[in-house]
């Protein structure tokens, strides 16, 4: 059911204090730096690995290896001709060794690094145009903080955790109580809105921001709410409700079967949500159920992403492709080995995505629907691997290595 949200929006400038750059003692305060923790991430250095090109990517430019990217990496958009990367490994606590993750960014042209510092970010958009949004600590479960690009330089620190980067250098953050635009430059709240669920994914796009009380990814299972799950849109501007969903199950041992409520996307001034069976397609504006059809099934290894005002889902040995306007299927490709689509990139027409579990990148062109491979003797079939692509650059992050090839 639809109905009016019942929320309260506060619009206010408040600036989050002791931040300053990297090497001032205020700085030190929230956006603390061990002694010592530095050189984990390492520039670009000879290889024997070679790739001249192929139709889908031209020459290898650089490999750059690192210290501790292993069970998790990532990389953000190349802008400006830099390249954020952060990554870590995560070793059970048995084995004695702690937890370690580490950001920085490369230089494009060649892959030196520029600047590093503990911390990480997520794949929800880490970097606007001149800011890295990122946790400030080793273990990537500490305060963010927002950083000169460039520089590397603290702007403000003590954030909540950011949902999504804004290329406007704003972010939208979650907190138990309450959702939060900031200005990254120096922290300044913008508008802050109560919250009657505990949102754990929120998405922006056509003027609004969507947060759920799902995770952001189906495949997981269980709603986050033993009892209700929720929906909520915002104007992105001010922060003022839209509109609201809310679906009730009762409690019990029948919690398995609950209706999860998870935000696949926005385009085309369509909200798309899965509530695991059905895909429904909403009106960005006030919720206005438009659309809906028969959903893929949700299993394990599903992914999911939006390209080019479709959204794509890698489940049951295909992909399809669903109009965001109408629902209507564009196409469907019937596939062996699923592409993992949230970890891929998308530039002129085509998609580039990894394979689970086989070395090369798929690539998926998004309008004939047809699925190619290229770079299958570089790229190995590691786990949790990344692909962004800007500036004409291709970035692929894999365990230790982050590899930048030309892109046709």
């Amino acid at each position: 059911m639809v109905k009016k949200m019942i929320l309260c929006s506060a619009v206010g400038c408040l600036v989050i204090a002791g931040c300053g750059g990297a090497r001032e003692r205020s700085a030190e305060d929230t956006c603390r730096r061990q002694p010592g923790e530095d050189g984990r991430l390492h520039s670009a250095a000879p290889t024997g690995t070679r790739f001249t090109g192929d139709r889908y990517v031209r020459r290898l430019r650089w490999i750059a290896e690192h210290d501790i990217i292993e069970a998790s990496g990532a990389v953000g958009t190349p802008r400006q001709g830099i390249v954020p990367v952060t990554g870590g490994s995560d070793p059970e606590p048995d084995y004695g060794a702690p937890t370690q993750h580490h950001v920085g960014v490369l230089r494009l042209r060649d892959g030196e690094v520029l600047w590093q510092r503990p911390g990480s970010f997520s794949r929800t958009g880490p970097a606007s145009t001149r800011v890295l949004a990122a946790s400030t600590g080793q273990t990537g479960l500490s305060t963010f903080g927002a950083f000169d690009l460039q520089t590397g330089r603290a702007s403000a620190c003590g954030l909540p955790r950011p949902a999504r980067i804004l290329d406007d250098g704003t972010a939208v953050g979650i907190t138990p109580d309450r959702l939060t635009r900031v200005r990254l430059r120096d922290g300044a709240s913008l508008w802050r809105s109560p919250v009657t669920g505990r949102f754990q994914h929120a998405v922006t796009g056509d003027g609004v921001v969507v947060a759920s009380t799902d995770p952001d990814d189906p495949t997981r299972g269980l709603s986050a709410s033993e009892t209700t799950t929720q929906v909520s849109a915002l104007r992105l501007s001010d922060g003022s409700p839209l509109w609201e969903i809310t679906d009730r199950a009762g409690p019990g041992p029948n919690a398995v079967d609950l209706p999860e409520r998870t935000v696949l996307g926005i385009a085309d001034e369509r909200v798309v949500i899965t509530d695991r069976h059905r895909l429904r397609g909403h009106r960005t504006s006030d919720g206005k159920l438009l659309w809906s059809r028969p959903s893929p099934r949700w299993h394990d290894g599903a992914t999911f992403t939006v390209a080019d005002e479709r959204l794509l889902i890698a489940a049951q040995r295909r992909v399809t492709a669903y109009r965001m306007a109408d629902g209507t299927v564009d196409w469907t490709a019937p596939t062996p080995n699923l592409p993992v689509l949230s970890a891929s990139a998308a530039s002129g027409g085509l998609l580039y995505a990894p394979i689970s579990q086989r070395p090369g990148l798929a690539v998926l062109n998004l309008h004939r629907g047809n699925i190619s491979t290229t770079l299958t003797g570089v790229v190995s079939d590691s786990w949790g691997r990344d692909v962004t692509i800007g500036d004409g650059v291709l970035i692929v992050q894999e365990r230790k290595r982050t590899l930048a090839f030309d892109l046709r």
